[in-house]
């Protein structure tokens, strides 16, 4: 097989794994009122879930799971009612909602003061809590 063969076998193979990506991905949606997940489709419309509102969230919790050849950072949203809510790394809005937690659950740590002692080392369980709601 030529080199100009091979490339062009190549070359079939990558747009061939281009039209095998899944039909939809999942995105973090937050605004004033609470964090939503929505599914976004490859046309770009977005179906969107309930709304978890800010005030409704209890706890949040950082860390990773360890998915054997690379790790993914999770933020877990735990609910005054028991239920619970996970946001992912993998997600679209992921640093714009990390940015954004302060801000909306005060007495939140930034980011910036967890996310490196979460994610280092690899392949490590880490976890820490990043948020209590003081309860009146």
């Amino acid at each position: 097989m030529s080199a100009r063969d091979h490339l062009r076998e190549l070359w079939s193979r990558i747009r061939e794994g281009a039209a095998k990506r899944p039909a939809t991905r999942a995105a973090i949606v937050f605004d004033a009122d609470g964090v939503r997940i929505a599914r976004v489709r490859r046309d770009g419309h977005r179906d969107t879930g309930p709304t978890i509102r800010w005030s409704d969230i209890s706890r949040a919790a950082a860390y990773k799971r360890n998915l054997f050849t690379y790790d993914l950072m999770c933020v877990l949203l735990a609910r005054t009612d028991g239920s619970a809510v996970e946001v992912t790394e993998e997600m679209d809005g992921w640093t714009e909602f990390l940015g954004a937690m302060p801000g909306r659950l005060p007495g939140c740590r930034p980011h910036t003061k967890w996310y490196f002692e979460v994610m280092l080392p690899p392949f490590e369980a880490r976890y820490q809590e990043i948020f209590v709601r003081e309860l009146a």
